[in-house]
């Protein structure tokens, strides 16, 4: 679900974090992405057969909205410094560009009361993001799952992902993927309340300009 970063990039990230948190929680911080850092290679990956998805998930609750975007120009100005203010804004601003330039990465918001309060990614061409085994043209990706802190703890994270995994079943998708780091409990007990199911545990390696896949 996170992609390794630039050493100038993970220090503006840090200093944004210092800024915001102090120094006792960025040395804390900073001791986690240590263990994250040793272990960020090592990647359970999750699938969904979309022919298994309930039409019941395309239901949504009251006050609830998902929209769906593919394109950089039907962000609202508003909606952009939402989307940009969870990480570091220069980063986030620059990966919203990258994904939508690519043509084949879509962005999914979701409103409770008109205001963001959850958002993620798919993209229908894995093979581009140089993944660990070939995929079908009927495969599609889902990445970068983010829930706004004050509305954390109220499901929205599984409303949005079901919402996304009907409408992707009615796109004509066979399966959906999605990655998460072994150091990451947090995603991994939300991925366990919901229909993911365990395809296998990786490591990739990069040597000589080659990504090389272990298996376990």
């Amino acid at each position: 679900m996170e992609c390794p970063v630039k050493a100038s990039y993970a220090f503006m990230r840090f200093q944004n974090y210092f800024q915001k948190n102090g120094a006792l929680k960025t040395f804390l911080y900073l001791f986690e992405f240590a263990g994250r850092f040793i272990f960020r290679n090592q990647t359970l990956i999750f699938f969904v057969n979309l022919s298994d998805v309930s039409n019941e998930y395309g239901k949504l609750p009251k006050d609830i909205k998902v929209e769906w975007i593919n394109s950089e120009d039907k962000i609202q100005e508003k909606d952009l410094i939402r989307l940009t203010s969870y990480w570091v804004k220069e980063l986030s601003y620059k990966n919203i560009k990258e994904r939508f330039k690519r043509g084949d990465t879509n962005l999914w918001i979701l409103r409770y009361k008109g205001e963001i309060a959850a958002f993620m990614w798919s993209t229908c061409r894995i093979q581009n993001r140089d993944l660990f085994f070939p995929y079908t043209d009927r495969d599609i990706y889902i990445f970068d799952h983010v829930t706004f802190p004050q509305y954390r703890g109220q499901q929205f994270h599984s409303t949005l992902m079901k919402y996304v995994l009907y409408k992707l079943k009615k796109k004509g998708f066979i399966r959906s993927f999605m990655y998460v780091f072994k150091w990451n409990q947090a995603s991994l007990s939300s991925v366990a309340k919901m229909d993911w199911k365990l395809f296998g545990t990786a490591r990739k390696l990069h040597i000589f300009n080659k990504n090389i896949t272990i298996w376990s």
